[in-house]
């Protein structure tokens, strides 16, 4: 089946003059914390998209969380519509918008492009994990902070498509732990690259990058180890700066260094709250949290009545979310009280 090319597709849901500016903005600020201490990236939601409406109702919720502690952060929406597997399983919002339903990437591209619009409408700026790098031309423009996983932080193909877009991207570490299958990522998407691409009409093309700047470290904890420890996030910071590239980091509280458990990562995010305002690690340019409406998660396999909890990874719910976000920007802000949160 034939799809949509991206220029049919922006011309069919395009972002106004506004909404475009509203988006630079959000990119500027974005650059500009990934070497400054002046206040920290938040990049927070669900491991994955699956419901239209309730993931707009968490947008919401959000955007008047993050208003109320833009001093302290600049928080952005984690919008992840493609899931990448270790084997099988659902691929996320934009190969089949009902998990409960067949595929379908064509319904796919414009419900996951109207959902960007209504986000950036709300006034957040969204985050992605970019799984197959194709999927880029159809929603670069509505992006402001992009992931290369830790599956695939070695692949050139990534790398190229790194090299090209507009915006921060973040590589993680591999699963095993390993930082320089990301590292040695940061050094080619900073870099021009030639490579096999799509013209915004939907031919394939040779593509000539000018290379990205704005990238920097993931740290997501291994198989076997965590990362987000003050001397893990100093060494990987060493490590970068040897390397030549961004050496400031963002910690993943979640996946490998909580071993996807939700206590461990409420209690990893406080302690990286801890180190940052006690000046322990100034490397710490920004923290994930994967959260939802409700805490927890349900088995993809059901279709449930009830659509506001996770169907991948388990998330922190939104009250716990907010309760902690509003605990850290106090902290940061010294006025501390850790009982608040027990």
């Amino acid at each position: 089946m034939n799809l949509i090319s991206p220029k049919e597709l922006k011309e069919a849901f395009p972002l106004t003059l506004e909404e475009q500016n509203k988006i630079e903005s959000f990119r500027n600020e974005a650059k500009a914390l990934l070497s400054s201490c002046s206040k920290k990236v938040l990049i927070i939601g669900p491991c994955s998209i699956h419901d239209y409406s309730c993931f707009l109702e968490y947008a919401k919720k959000l955007k008047e969380l993050s208003d109320a502690v833009k001093e302290q952060f600049f928080i952005v929406i984690r919008a992840y519509i493609e899931k990448s597997r270790t084997s099988i399983g659902w691929k996320g919002f934009l190969y089949q918008p009902s998990p409960w339903s067949h595929s379908n990437l064509s319904e796919g591209l414009i419900l996951s492009r109207k959902l960007f619009i209504e986000v950036t409408r709300i006034g957040l700026p969204i985050a992605v994990e970019i799984v197959d790098p194709i999927t880029s031309y159809y929603f670069e423009d509505l992006i402001t902070w992009g992931c290369i996983g830790a599956r695939t932080c070695s692949s050139q193909t990534h790398r190229q498509i790194s090299s090209l877009l507009k915006f921060p991207i973040g590589f993680k570490n591999s699963p095993s732990g390993d930082l320089f299958g990301a590292l040695n990522g940061m050094k080619a998407a900073a870099k021009p690259q030639d490579f096999f691409g799509m013209t915004p009409d939907g031919r394939i093309s040779q593509i000539n990058s000018i290379g990205n700047p704005y990238t920097n470290l993931v740290l997501r904890g291994g198989n076997q180890i965590t990362n987000y420890d003050a001397k893990s996030v100093g060494f990987a910071s060493d490590l970068a700066k040897e390397n030549d590239v961004c050496n400031f980091i963002v910690v993943d509280c979640s996946h490998g260094n909580s071993k996807k458990n939700l206590c461990r990562q409420k209690e990893i995010f406080i302690y990286l709250i801890h180190l940052i305002k006690e000046q322990k690690q100034s490397a710490i340019s920004g923290i994930m949290l994967e959260s939802y409406l409700q805490e927890g998660k349900i088995d993809e396999t059901y279709e449930p009545m009830e659509k506001t909890y996770s169907i991948t990874d388990p998330c922190l719910g939104f009250e716990t979310t907010k309760k902690l976000i509003l605990w850290a920007s106090e902290q940061l802000a010294h006025s501390f009280n850790l009982a608040e949160l027990n």
